[in-house]
Parts: structure tokens; C-alpha cells; sequence
């Protein structure tokens, strides 16, 4: 009975740490400034545990909860300490081991340096031989999207392959890597495999996202090619396409992206900017 009760104290403590945390970030986002970023450093895994009472999954949620706030507010800032943040973690609660292969692969590509650190951390956890092929599954695609780096991508496709339990898709995905002619057809199958082989619906979103953009850009090269066809020159704007009737309206990029038209047709990414 006493056992009973002091689980149900500590229950009933966390429940309040997460409910002060979440007061503290509506105030934080009511009221935020231009505070620059401060990594957090966590406790050592030990003093962690002995802080939980029995309770260490539920320490690993919470920590788990601040690190994607802050790899989704501060991007590339929050991989400084991220590394032994999840080291904490996984040593909490085993079972989270999927944290480095969400961190890999939702650094922001447009940052190398970030991108770099996302690949040591997800390397960390390939080292490690936690069983999860996602971890050297988003490694691969890392070195594939961001660093344009097929040899070691093909290295991490590999492992992902031979790691038990992998799916099927993720399989053929993997083995069938650096086999095809065309590398936007190659990203597009990598993207289709996460998306159909995550349980992670922020990774099924973002995979979903980078899909329609590949597809999209292919159909707005075969619509300029069709103007091209019909008028005998390349059209100046997008927006030269609908006027002409080769599209009805112009679709909108997932990544907010949209493209300037060279005189020799080719389309130039434009990221657009929020508003």
C-alpha cells in the first residue's frame, strides 16, 4: 500500500512539472524577446534515475517534450546539446532510441554545419547497436539529401538493410540505393519509404511535404517545356503558364518554395519568405 502511495505522489508531481512547463511556455510565447539561445545540460543519467522513483519513462517523455520545442524553435542551435541529452534519455528508457534518428533527420539541410552534427548524433546511436534501423536508415538520407554524399549514404543504407526487423519497404529502398539513373527519382523513393514506414506523424508529414515537392517540380519543368512547345520561347514568370493556359492556377509548394525561369528555361528555387 505504501509502495502505492508514493507512486502515486510521484505520478502526481510530474503531472505538475509538465503542467508548470506548459504555463511557463504560454508565458514565454506571450511574452518572449530576443533572448539568444541557451543549451540545456542535463543531469547525469544516474542522478536522473534515482530523481525519477521508478519513474524514468516518464522523466524521458519530459525530457523528450524540450527537445523537440527546441530543435523546432531554434533549429541547428539546439544540436550543441542534444548529443548528451539524448544519451540521458535513452539511459532513462531504453525504448528511446528513435531520438537520434529524429534528430538526424529533422536538422535543417540548409545548414551544414547543423546537418554535420545531426550526422554524429545518428552515427552515436549506429555505434551503439540499439537494434533500430531508423537510426542508420535517416543517417543514409542525410548523406544523401543534404551532403550530396552517396558513398557514405550507400554505407548507412547498408547497416539499415541488415538491421532485423527492418520493414520490407525500407529494404528494397535500401538495397535498390544508388541503382537508378536519376537521383530525384532516388530521393523521391527514400522520402516515399519514410513516409509509409514511420510512425511518426511529423516525419510522415515532413516526408509527405518533400514528395509533393519533387513532383511538383518535375510537372512545372514539363509545363514549361509544353509553353516552350507552343509559343517557341520560355516563358519569363510562373505566372506566364496560366496566362497561357498550359496550367489552370499555380500550385503551392509545400516547402514554400517557388522558382525564377532562366531565358534558357531552367527553374531557379525561391525560398519564400514567411509572413
Amino acid at each position: 500500500m505504501a509502495k502505492w502511495h508514493i507512486q502515486t505522489i510521484c505520478g502526481a508531481v510530474l503531472v505538475a512539472l509538465l503542467c508548470a512547463v506548459a504555463a511557463v511556455q504560454l508565458v514565454h510565447d506571450k511574452y518572449q524577446t530576443s533572448v539568444p539561445y541557451q543549451p540545456h545540460q542535463p543531469l547525469p543519467a544516474p542522478v536522473l534515475r534515482g530523481a525519477t522513483l521508478g519513474l524514468s519513462s516518464a522523466m524521458a517523455s519530459l525530457l523528450w517534450l524540450g527537445l523537440i520545442q527546441d530543435i523546432g524553435g531554434t533549429g541547428g542551435a539546439a544540436l550543441d546539446s542534444a548529443a548528451m541529452r539524448i544519451a540521458a534519455m535513452v539511459a532513462l528508457d531504453p525504448q528511446f532510441s528513435y531520438l537520434y534518428a529524429f534528430v538526424t533527420l529533422m536538422a535543417p539541410h540548409n545548414d551544414q554545419e547543423a546537418t554535420e552534427r545531426a550526422i554524429a548524433i545518428g552515427r552515436q546511436g549506429v555505434a551503439q547497436n540499439l537494434g533500430d534501423w531508423r537510426i542508420p536508415y535517416y543517417v543514409a538520407t542525410a548523406y544523401h539529401l543534404a551532403l550530396k554524399d552517396s558513398t557514405n549514404a550507400a554505407l548507412y543504407m547498408n547497416i539499415a538493410a541488415n538491421t532485423p526487423g527492418v520493414p520490407e519497404g525500407i529494404k528494397l529502398s535500401a538495397h535498390n540505393y544508388g541503382l537508378r539513373g536519376d537521383i530525384r527519382e532516388e530521393t523521391k523513393q527514400i522520402w516515399i519509404a519514410i513516409y509509409e514506414n514511420s510512425a511518426d506523424e511529423v516525419v510522415r508529414a515532413q516526408a509527405l511535404h518533400n514528395v509533393l515537392h519533387i513532383e511538383l517540380r518535375s510537372m512545372l519543368e514539363q509545363a514549361v517545356e509544353q509553353y516552350h512547345s507552343a509559343v517557341g520561347a520560355y516563358p519569363s514568370t510562373l505566372e506566364d503558364l496560366v496566362r497561357a493556359g498550359v496550367l489552370r492556377e499555380l500550385p503551392q509548394d509545400p516547402l514554400g518554395i517557388t522558382y525564377d525561369i532562366t531565358p534558357e528555361g531552367a527553374l531557379v528555387p525561391v525560398l519564400q519568405p514567411h509572413i
